[in-house]
């Protein structure tokens, strides 16, 4: 049975607007229903929203100088997808304690990298020693993110991630939030 909506209701911001902010039902009747819109949304879930749902908070609040005074710069360059900046900061990096560092939630570079689909990151970070098998306070891996990159970038990405150490029967502990370090701008 098909029902037919009033032609004045934006279903389809309704649908991109929830499929940005990581609604999967949102997520799978916009890619049904109204396919063109759908990768930029995903791209935006990805990107704009961190694969949380949520914007991050800008470089000028407590939590970024808490972490920064942490040595977690590495994190929100990742997180922002500033691949540039992730770039110099590696550069002259010998130690993959280094880079295998968590943040306050335990997450390491390379699971923020995971979580917002940035490929040419996340290879870069499993280039400079970027161990895919540590998992963050909640028990999430990289590997869980994994669904975050487009469909051609599904086998390379997952690859990397098989040979740096990850795991594929691994659960994560609990419900994840991220509300310590993300709000809605």
């Amino acid at each position: 049975m098909r029902i037919e909506c009033p032609p004045n209701l934006p279903i389809q911001l309704w649908l991109v607007a929830g499929a940005e902010t990581g609604s999967l039902i949102a997520s799978r009747d916009l890619r049904h229903y109204y396919p063109e819109p759908y990768s930029s949304a995903m791209d935006a879930f990805r990107t704009t929203y961190h694969g949380i749902g949520k914007r991050r908070l800008d470089g000028t609040t407590a939590v970024n100088q808490q972490e920064e005074s942490h040595g977690f710069n590495l994190h929100a360059k990742v997180a922002h997808g500033d691949l540039e900046s992730v770039l110099s900061l590696l550069t002259g990096t010998t130690s993959s304690n280094s880079i295998n560092l968590r943040n306050l939630s335990g997450e390491t570079s390379l699971l923020c990298a995971c979580r917002s689909g940035y490929l040419a990151i996340a290879q870069i970070l499993l280039d400079h020693g970027a161990d895919a098998s540590i998992n963050s306070y909640s028990g999430e891996r990289p590997m869980h993110w994994f669904s975050f990159f487009s469909d051609s970038e599904i086998p390379t990405i997952g690859q990397r991630l098989l040979d740096s150490g990850a795991m594929l029967d691994q659960h994560a502990d609990s419900n994840v939030t991220h509300f310590p370090h993300f709000s809605i701008v």
